[in-house]
């Protein structure tokens, strides 16, 4: 076996206990597993151009990742965190993104996959390239890889998926940030392509009623974006109607221009342009809203006017402040609109 030495391990407590049961894993492996190593490693040792499918259990991915992991970035355990959730949930298939080993028989690029399956205690299957010379380290993962809008479109056929992913990233960073609901926490592109297709039709909605709301105004409040995400954001609380949500939205893209003071509309359309000028501006230290604070401002002016109220913009400002959880679309307790109202 080679000289582990040679592998950079971070520091932090975390990493040392995750390297510490990989570990353990490789001391519990099989004489199988260790035979079936060395034959892998002979192999690719000095291997001319081939390709195989193998299958590596959890002890030889141990093995593997520890002993013969020398020619290599340096390993991220958020990464590998990520492929335990991917492979726990059972979203790990079999297709071409296969792995390599350099012509010096260590592995090429597969040590967080390796180290994923090891902890998970699950074997991989995989299609093994040998004979990589190791001066094509740095062509490697450097491709751009296929997101949730790509799989929603080849897998489910969906129609305009980067605008259908973009709509729901920002709608559900809203609805995330409100409780941390892990519902709204999408992380692979599998998990995404799915969200896609369950809601296509209200994503499509809200994308129609995004571009309705900005049709005829000279200068809208917001982008396209932010009005699609806007819409769905209501669309998917489920609490006004279609009609409603393009009432509301179009009130808001005419900004301070043609509405009156005595509106809901007014005085959260006057907060973000204020803000916005003053940023603009640069002459003095004033925190920019975010999108997702600018949302919050839209939520809790609609729900407003909703209620035949007229927030002041103090209170606008605190609905959203930083390090509050934003405004809830949803139905919520009548003290919330007493609140509103004092």
């Amino acid at each position: 076996m080679e000289d582990r030495s040679r592998i950079t391990k971070p520091r932090r407590s975390q990493e040392e206990a995750m390297t510490k049961r990989m570990e353990e894993i490789a001391k519990d492996a099989t004489g199988e597993d260790s035979r079936k190593v060395t034959e892998i490693v002979a192999r690719a040792t000095g291997a001319a151009k081939s390709a195989e499918v193998i299958v590596i259990t959890p002890g030889m991915a141990a093995i593997l990742f520890l002993h013969h992991n020398t020619h290599n970035r340096t390993w991220s355990l958020p990464k590998i965190r990520e492929y335990q959730r991917r492979i726990n949930l059972g979203a790990w298939k079999f297709n071409s993104n296969g792995a390599g080993f350099f012509t010096t028989g260590a592995i090429a690029d597969m040590q967080h996959r390796l180290a994923a399956h090891a902890l998970c205690e699950v074997a991989w299957e995989v299609t093994v390239t040998y004979g990589v010379d190791p001066d094509a380290a740095d062509t490697m993962d450097c491709g751009d890889p296929r997101g949730g809008d790509d799989a929603a479109g080849i897998k489910y056929d969906v129609v305009d998926s980067s605008a259908k992913l973009g709509t729901l990233k920002g709608a559900y960073s809203y609805f995330y940030s409100i409780d941390k609901d892990q519902t709204f926490k999408l992380r692979s592109p599998g998990e995404k392509a799915l969200a896609i297709k369950e809601n296509d039709a209200m994503l499509t909605e809200a994308i129609e009623l995004g571009k309705k709301s900005r049709s005829g105004v000279t200068i809208p409040q917001f982008k396209q974006t932010d009005s699609a995400i806007l819409a769905f954001i209501h669309l998917k609380a489920g609490v006004l109607t279609r009609e409603k949500i393009l009432e509301h939205l179009q009130r808001f893209q005419t900004g301070v221009l043609r509405i009156g003071e005595n509106e809901a509309h007014f005085a959260g359309a006057k907060v973000i342009a204020d803000n916005r000028s003053r940023v603009s501006k640069g002459k003095e230290k004033v925190e920019r809203l975010t999108a997702m604070r600018e949302y919050g401002i839209v939520v809790t002016a609609i729900k407003a006017a909703e209620a035949g109220l007229v927030p002041s913009a103090a209170q606008l400002r605190a609905a959203v402040q930083k390090g509050k959880s934003l405004p809830d679309p949803r139905p919520e307790p009548p003290e919330i609109e007493e609140e509103i109202a004092a």
